[in-house]
């Protein structure tokens, strides 16, 4: 009733605002006036995605009716609506009445904005104070973070009352207020103007090395274990708040606790005010995200740098050459890039598996990096290519010397596990200025020229030139022909399943695309994807793929064939296009597919690609209930603080990771780091590239949801996954120890 939206205002930390709550509780102002700042820091946290919206109600004496004392931006009619309201009518009186809290979804037909309504009642032991009422953007429902936000605002709250009433009913022998405080998930305390303590919580009695108030109340920090150490820097910050320069917020230091452990603290120091408006003390709340950092120091290592070979990865490759460049540029100093494939190195996998590939590849990691001195730095582009950078060449004739080295580096077997590998490389040159003048440019113009190489028989080298037209009509040719396959319904739908990692039930599928090529015969994505990308054609593609999986999912479901969602790519160069909400929203129209069907999977590059737009594009979708996941994580380049601004609902570790879990190495960390990362951040996990059943029960146990790879499934035609839909389980049909699915 009366709803009207209003844009969200800018969040602040979830503790900050329980801190600024605590603080309101303890000011000597009326009621009606402490419930109405605390509405509005509430609302202003915009944990996620509130609307600026909201009120208060308190139970009446008879605990019949609530009674609305705080309200913020709603319109004059539900003020003048919901005045009084009965215990059991509407949402609100619903919450009361059940003394539970009630999520609901609205859709008006009458003009208003569609919406989500939360309530949530507020209690005491056993006696209702209250409601709390706020409004959201449109979802099915609020996610952990922002139901353990919610469940801390509502204890502050009850904080609040119990504290501004203080009769005995509440306040007998203070035990509601300690248990208040208590339960709330952080450590509190609070303190006079001399810095005496003059109260905390349970949480904070432990860090400190007491077990009750009166161990705690008028001392000062060097009479505490937990304190005394940094007693003196405690009590600068203190003074500075005491002097009215303002409030600390988000501050991380190491502390020392009673226990002798040492940890990371993230704390905000707020002032209290008496009556009058002076300064009066000051209150502490803090968390101990020790685990917290650990795990995200796990992440960022995955994220900058490739797991495998310990070297750089591209986008940090990317950054480095871009600032060589900079002094290039200045010193006007010749600089190359060199890309680099291992020649067959397909085979090898198939030969000798991909344990024996890995190594491979860690060692020419380790030869690459003795080729080049301090200057040049190496990285690796993914798969079997690595890219380097030599910088501040005197003479252009110093390539020639450069890939000679590169080459006899390659020259020896690798001996590994029992075998020699014997291993060639195709190597591709671009030199600044000549072939261009930024990274892009030199990055593509070495690719190219290593394509150039490898066409020509592999174990060699080729420098870039403009002339290179025999490559370039090659794929010109097939671009057109790629075109025409388009027109002519060439292509087709397979589904590789995934399950759920503690049963092995089919949960879902990833929809990947085949080109039946007239002459070629079938061909997977790695042999026309990225000429797809490049020609924009994969726009036209990616389409045509989503509107297929969407009308095939619809006939599922009309059948009564169960099937939780499928999964469909959006490549970058489909995500940056503007028309991209448009395309989904026609596919889910024009078949019909309930959107919590559908699954879209993004890369991260895509994602960090243009963050306003995707941040749109991303919240329409799971607006509408589109699922979104982050496919192939720990590849790309996206930085902690903006992912989990996203409103992503499913992280998919990357194949390279999963491979090395169970050997007690850093791919073990690494996956239960992302796990534990994704459960922090409400996100579920799935794992590809599952090959073995060893390394299924690895991540069942580690927490991980979900599970993708061969040992369930290859990918499937539309026939054989239609068959295998009719399965009560996909794991009924796995041949374990062989590590491939039964033909």
């Amino acid at each position: 009733m009366g709803f009207e939206q209003t844009l969200p205002a800018s969040g602040r930390s979830s503790q900050a605002t329980i801190g600024g709550l605590l603080e309101i509780a303890l000011r000597d102002r009326p009621l009606k006036e402490k419930l109405a700042s605390a509405l509005r820091l509430i609302l202003d946290s915009n944990p996620g995605n509130f609307f600026n919206q909201g009120s208060i109600f308190l139970a009446d004496d008879q605990t019949t009716n609530l009674v609305l004392v705080a309200e913020h931006n709603l319109a004059q009619t539900f003020r003048h609506e919901c005045t009084v309201v009965p215990l059991g009518h509407c949402v609100c009186g619903q919450t009361a009445l059940e003394q539970r809290s009630v999520f609901l979804c609205h859709d008006p037909e009458d003009g208003r904005y569609p919406h989500g309504h939360f309530c949530a009642p507020i209690i005491a032991g056993e006696q209702l104070l209250g409601v709390l009422n706020i409004y959201t953007s449109p979802r099915p429902g609020l996610n952990d973070q922002e139901e353990a936000f919610l469940a801390s605002a509502t204890q502050s709250l009850a904080l609040i009352i119990a504290h501004h009433r203080n009769d005995d009913a509440l306040l007998a022998q203070r035990d509601l207020l300690r248990t208040i405080l208590d339960h709330l998930p952080f450590r509190i305390f609070w303190k006079d103007r001399h810095s005496v303590f003059q109260g905390g919580n349970q949480p904070f009695f432990r860090d400190v090395g007491v077990t009750v108030p009166d161990e705690l109340i008028g001392k000062r920090d060097e009479e505490l274990p937990g304190r005394r150490v940094d007693a003196a820097t405690y009590l600068r910050r203190e003074e500075w708040v005491l002097a009215g320069e303002g409030v600390l917020r988000d501050y991380e230091e190491l502390r020392l606790f009673a226990n002798g452990r040492e940890g990371l603290i993230l704390g905000q120091l707020l002032p209290l005010h008496d009556a009058k408006g002076e300064i009066s003390g000051v209150l502490e709340i803090y968390e101990d995200v020790t685990e917290q950092r650990e795990a995200e120091n796990r992440l960022r290592d995955l994220t900058f740098n490739d797991q495998l070979t310990g070297l750089p990865n591209l986008a940090i490759f990317k950054d480095r050459l871009g600032q060589s460049l900079v002094t290039a540029r200045h010193k006007q100093h010749t600089t190359a890039v060199v890309c680099l494939d291992l020649d067959n190195f397909k085979k090898v996998n198939n030969s000798f598996g991909h344990a024996v590939g890995d190594e491979v590849l860690r060692l020419s990691g380790e030869r690459l990096r003795q080729v080049i001195s301090d200057r040049d730095s190496v990285g690796r582009m993914g798969g079997d290519s690595f890219v380097l950078l030599f910088k501040n060449l005197q003479q252009e004739d110093e390539i020639a010397l450069v890939l000679r080295k590169l080459r006899q580096a390659f020259s020896q077997p690798f001996p590994v596990a029992g075998h020699e590998v014997f291993i060639t490389v195709s190597l591709g040159v671009a030199i600044y200025p000549h072939d261009g003048e930024d990274a892009e440019t030199l990055l593509k113009n070495a690719d190219t020229a290593r394509h150039q190489a490898k066409e020509k028989g592999r174990n060699s080298y080729q420098l870039y030139s403009p002339s290179m037209n025999a490559s370039a009509l090659m794929r010109l040719s097939l671009e057109g022909q790629m075109r025409r396959a388009v027109e002519q319904q060439q292509f087709e739908v397979y589904y590789q399943p995934q399950v759920a990692a503690d049963s092995g039930l089919l949960v879902g599928a990833e929809a990947l695309v085949r080109w039946q090529h007239p002459e070629l015969g079938m061909m997977a994505p790695g042999d026309f994807i990225s000429l797809a990308e490049e020609s924009g054609l994969i726009v036209e593609i990616g389409a045509w793929v989503l509107n297929e999986v969407c009308q095939q999912a619809k006939k599922w479901h009309d059948r009564g064939i169960g099937l939780e969602r499928v999964a469909v790519n959006l490549s970058p160069r489909q995500f940056q296009q503007h028309d991209i909400v448009t395309t989904v929203c026609a596919a889910l129209l024009d078949s019909g597919l309930e959107p919590g069907c559908l699954e879209l999977e993004i890369t991260e590059s895509a994602v960090m690609y243009d963050s306003e737009q995707t941040t749109e594009a991303l919240n329409y979708f799971r607006e509408m209930g589109v699922r979104i996941a982050i496919d192939d994580f720990g590849t790309g380049y996206s930085s902690l603080s903006q992912l989990k601004k996203f409103p992503i609902t499913l992280l998919k570790i990357d194949r390279s990771f999963v491979q090395g879990i169970g050997h007690g190495g850093d791919d073990d960390a690494i996956v239960g780091a992302v796990i534990a990362m994704a459960r922090k951040l409400g996100l579920k996990v799935l794992a590809e590239g599952v090959e073995t059943k060893n390394q299924w029960e690895l991540l069942r146990d580690s927490g991980c949801d979900e599970l993708q790879g061969y040992l369930f499934s290859r990918p499937l035609e539309l026939g054989r996954f239609e068959a295998l839909l009719t399965r009560e389980a996909v794991a009924d049909h796995i041949t374990i120890g062989t590590g491939h699915p039964e033909q």
